[in-house]
């Protein structure tokens, strides 16, 4: 063992969805997330 440990998040959880969307830093992780839930929808997001 190298002493690194390893842990799995899960992002249904409020702080950390919060943590990977929720920062102007990832923003275009968000944008792209909004458009693969809306695929096939006429919404299609640019911007926030």
């Amino acid at each position: 063992m190298t002493g690194i440990e390893c842990r799995i998040y899960d992002p249904k959880e409020d702080f950390i969805f919060k943590m990977l969307f929720g920062t102007e830093k990832n923003k275009s992780i968000l944008i792209s997330l909004l458009n693969a839930i809306l695929k096939g929808s006429q919404i299609l997001w640019t911007s926030l």
